[in-house]
């Protein structure tokens, strides 16, 4: 019988796994003919005769005939150009995009109503979508909508394209009243799209939230809904933000509670969000800001939680 490897490469595929099954099998029998002398070992010598066998099969698809192997490297070849390409597919939308969102960020303009007027005062702070990027206008945007439902006389908008937790004490110190009726804040989105820990963020907000329950009569607290619904980033990312979502609404709430703020949770699982069924009503043009209608769903959410 053929004994070493480069007899074995000279072999037909079909004449080698013949060759591995007769080994295979030989060793078998074997191992049972050992069963009365040696009981304990047999599961043992049984067991390597099969891993043998399995090996040898192996061992026959890698020496078979240069036409098998042709057709393998070019299998994997083509599985290679298909990820570069999709990678690349995705790169250039995502820049797309990007780029999109850079236009819409330029063209926002936050709902301000800086009076004399005291009686009703409300401050807003926090990232793109406290200023209402992609909304048709100021009045659309979550803070828009909360100013006429409060009839608020006074609204400042202190909030900043880009912003994350750690921002928010450089927009507290542009204030410019002491106090405030109400102050919404909508912060977080950012902090999830770059992967920043929960807990570090969430120790953040608590200092910023003590600070702020102190200047004000209601302190309302928003983040994203599921960043990883957002049509701007590719498949293999949603899962991983989907759950960095949850990790941040679990300790936005928690701290919320701790200082007496009303938390907002936008999320909703993926069966029922909206944003899923129909993202292109409810998100903007880049496929991360929100529509007119994406901010009036929020508020309808900020409405249910505040609402007895």
């Amino acid at each position: 019988m053929y004994a070493d490897i480069e007899s074995r490469r000279r072999l037909p595929a079909h004449a080698l796994v013949h060759l591995c099954r007769t080994e295979g099998a030989h060793r078998a029998a074997q191992a049972r003919a050992l069963l009365p002398i040696a009981h304990l070992n047999v599961g043992s010598r049984a067991l390597h005769s099969r891993y043998n066998a399995i090996g040898c099969r192996a061992r026959s698809l890698w020496y078979s005939e240069p036409g098998t192997q042709l057709h393998m490297r070019i299998f994997l070849l083509v599985t290679a150009g298909l990820v570069v390409l999709l990678f690349v597919y995705w790169g250039v939308i995502f820049y797309h995009k990007v780029q999109v969102g850079v236009a819409l960020a330029g063209r926002a303009v936050a709902f301000n109503n800086v009076s004399q007027d005291y009686r009703k005062t409300l401050l807003v702070l926090g990232d793109s979508v406290a200023v209402g990027v992609g909304a048709a206008g100021p009045a659309e945007t979550v803070a828009g909508l909360l100013a006429s439902d409060m009839r608020a006389t006074y609204t400042e908008n202190g909030a900043v394209s880009g912003a994350q937790v750690s921002d928010l004490a450089s927009q507290i110190e542009q204030l410019k009243l002491e106090h405030y009726n109400t102050i919404l804040i909508q912060i977080g989105g950012n902090d999830i799209m770059r992967f920043h820990s929960e807990a570090a963020v969430a120790a953040e907000l608590a200092t910023i939230l003590d600070a702020l329950s102190k200047r004000a009569d209601r302190v309302l607290l928003m983040s994203m809904g599921d960043v990883g619904t957002a049509t701007i980033f590719p498949p293999i990312l949603k899962p991983f933000y989907t759950r960095l979502s949850l990790a941040y609404h679990t300790a936005f709430g928690a701290i919320a509670k701790e200082h007496g703020v009303t938390y907002i949770n936008l999320y909703t699982p993926r069966e029922q969000d909206p944003f899923v069924k129909s993202p292109t009503t409810y998100f903007a043009a880049d496929g991360l800001h929100l529509t007119s209608a994406g901010y009036a769903l929020w508020y309808k959410r900020l409405q249910e939680t505040i609402t007895p």
